[in-house]
């Protein structure tokens, strides 16, 4: 009797159910490793929480966790839960089976196991989970390539990641023989009244766990159980988080679209309805001197930087003394967190479109392909054309200049940048060989020495000139000279420091040179960095410095501490230079006018900063925030602020909308 009940629990049915219960819990496992590893390298977040509170949080995280996982997991179990367990039924449980089934396992594996494994350095240093807009760098495979290999501490996750998958695959096929040997019994047909309802229980009981809850299903919004942004990060499965983002946050709607038009028509004057909207009803008077403009864009520059210290002594010496001597705008924010972004926010005038590569009219599908190949140059070329401070200096007889250290095919600017009023580009095939330091081609100071003698070239066919040059230090990996890394700082720190450098060496070679007296300089960063990661956009990854400095106006410099953006530098510019801006755009002079609020996107989320309050959508979790800048708890003041909250919402949405509408049918 004992025997014959072992037989008929030892058949094949079991034989599956037991496989994959097995490979589940592998799964769970591994995710359960890698939400470990992700805890090592964010656990610092932990000591702003009460002591009494730390054990509690850290339960919640891998508890909370393993629900998020087993979502993922169950999904990946459905369809072989039901094939195995019919050819189990029939017993066609065998070797040839399992062997299919370890390889559908095995590959899934691969590919959660690299999204996890990606997304610990990732959050780290984004404060986010990787989204769909990650997929616009694997175009760029030779500096894809080139960040995990010099970089040493993403080359250690990839062999993280080579480890785990081939302990994976070891346990996958060491689980599939072990059920072969033990569940060899065959089926027998008149017990199917018994296995079948019991089949489809462990069915069901799979499709709820796919669903997360009893009662509803598994959202990003329960992953948040406290006001510790980055804990409640670690709790979502990355592969969980990248499957419920959209595509493509551009494609949602934030406010109505007329009532959008309508609001920009009413903030900004212009009417974004119309196709001609950049132009102006008035006409431009030049101003009787050309000054030359020089704009450096600066990686990764947040404010912060400028307040940091290093060994008793400022991180960024000579910008600081520079901006004493200047215009400095102490409150600007980049309108997005893309450098392409930035590019056309500070020259155009035009706000950021969530994770829309904004030098591109390709569709979405499109910015996943290598950018060298022939067949894709076509959609390369269809660029979108703004108009902005390019236009309006060319309009007026300059000659406009664009430098960068790497490829220009990078954020398509080999295309963009001559359709949209740069007479001549220079990139990583105009430098020699030898003067490339890494996968981002020259150093910055090479950069700025070659970007001086173009200067001088054009001054000296009696042309004003405006300058652009995009600096790439503070860039992972970082290729920096040994003096800047022998002191306490930080590989990012000691980035900036390089960067304060070369700035420093270049405004005193340029002051040397005869054109340098009628020359404005303006520097800024094209995005911040994330520092401190309290806010879901923290504010140090869009919050800018801008400076503006010439001998021009040197003794009357001023600290500006309006709000404002990197949307506002061509319009304030102008000011300066005592010229009405030529085209309509989003900005205002910020030395005459004030705005209400400063709006940024990042990816999936919208922001929108006042004086004293924080709003933020995050569009992929359906939440929307609002923060009281002084509110140290930082805790949500959406329900006791909901006014604030909806207007903020509306100025914002609407601003967003009006640029979407504008860049979908005009900009062409």
């Amino acid at each position: 009797m004992l025997n014959r009940i072992k037989g008929k629990l030892n058949n094949q049915l079991i034989g599956a159910f037991a496989y994959l219960l097995s490979v589940h819990i592998l799964f769970l496992i591994i995710f359960s490793l890698f939400r470990f590893l992700s805890f090592l390298q964010n656990k610092v977040y932990l000591e702003s929480i009460d002591d009494s509170l730390r054990t509690t949080y850290t339960v919640a995280i891998f508890t909370k966790g393993l629900r998020f996982d087993n979502v993922i997991t169950c999904y990946i179990m459905v369809v072989p839960l039901i094939i195995l367990s019919v050819l189990a039924l029939f017993n066609k449980f065998n070797k040839s089976v399992l062997r299919v089934a370890n390889v559908y396992f095995i590959i899934f594996g691969i590919i959660v196991f690299a999204i996890s494994a990606a997304d610990i350095p990732y959050l780290q240093y984004f404060n986010k989970h990787i989204g769909f807009s990650v997929f616009n760098w694997l175009g760029y495979s030779v500096e894809t390539y080139g960040m995990i290999v010099e970089d040493n501490s993403l080359f250690a996750y990839l062999l993280i990641y080579l480890f785990v998958v081939g302990l994976f695959t070891f346990f996958v096929v060491k689980i599939g023989q072990c059920m072969l040997r033990r569940f060899r019994t065959n089926m027998d047909k008149r017990e199917f009244k018994i296995w079948i309802p019991i089949l489809f229980c462990i069915l069901s009981v799979c499709l709820l766990g796919a669903r997360g809850l009893i009662h509803k299903r598994l959202v990003l919004a329960d992953s948040y159980f406290c006001n510790q942004l980055m804990l409640c990060q670690m709790v979502v499965n990355p592969v969980f988080y990248l499957l419920n983002t959209p595509v493509s946050a551009q494609s949602m709607s934030l406010e109505d679209e007329y009532v959008s038009l309508e609001l920009i028509n009413e903030e900004l004057g212009f009417k974004a309805v119309d196709k001609n909207y950049y132009k102006k009803d008035i006409m431009t008077c030049d101003t009787v001197t050309h000054p030359n403009v020089v704009i450096v864009l600066v990686e990764s520059f947040s404010s912060d930087y400028l307040n940091d210290s290093v060994g008793g002594k400022l991180l960024m010496p000579y910008l600081n003394d520079l901006k004493d001597k200047s215009y400095y705008f102490e409150n600007i924010y980049s309108q997005g967190t893309h450098t392409n972004q930035g590019i056309i926010s500070t020259l155009y005038g035009f706000p950021a479109i969530f994770d829309v590569v904004m030098s591109m009219k390709a569709p979405i599908e499109l910015n996943h392909v290598s950018y060298d190949d022939e067949r894709y140059k076509n959609t390369r070329r269809a660029v979108p054309v703004y108009h902005g401070l390019p236009n309006d200096l060319k309009k007026s007889g300059y000659k406009n200049l664009f430098f960068v250290t790497n490829s220009l095919a990078f954020d398509n600017l080999d295309y963009f940048l001559p359709l949209n009023g740069f007479d001549e580009c220079f990139g990583v095939k105009d430098y020699p060989p030898l003067a490339q330091v890494g996968i981002w081609g020259v150093s910055d100071k090479y950069l700025f020495d070659y970007s001086l003698s173009k200067m001088d070239s054009v001054y000296k066919e009696g042309i004003p000139f405006y300058a652009n040059v995009l600096t790439i230090s503070n860039h992972p990996p970082y290729a920096l000279p040994e003096e800047f890394l022998k002191n306490e700082a930080s590989e990012d720190e000691a980035a900036m420091a390089y960067t304060d450098y070369c700035i420093e060496w270049f405004i005193t070679e340029a002051s040397d040179k005869d054109w340098y007296d009628n020359t404005i300089f303006v520097f800024l960063g094209d995005h911040g960095r994330v520092r401190e990661p309290e806010y879901d956009i923290p504010l140090s990854l869009i919050h800018i410095p801008l400076i503006i400095y010439s001998p021009l106006f040197e003794n009357e410099a001023k600290i500006v501490s309006d709000l404002g953006g990197q949307i506002d530098v061509y319009a304030t510019l102008m000011g300066l230079m005592h010229k009405e801006p030529a085209y309509n755009t989003f900005g205002i002079d910020l030395l005459k006018d004030k705005r209400p609020y400063i709006y940024f996107t990042s990816d999936d989320k919208l922001g929108c900063l006042g004086n004293d309050y924080y709003y933020i959508n995050d569009l992929s979790s359906d939440r929307e925030l609002l923060y009281e800048l002084s509110d140290k708890s930082i805790s949500n003041k959406i329900e006791h602020n909901k006014a604030l909250a909806d207007s903020m919402k509306r100025y914002s949405g609407s601003m967003i909308e009006g640029a979407k509408h504008i860049f979908k049918n005009y900009l062409k």
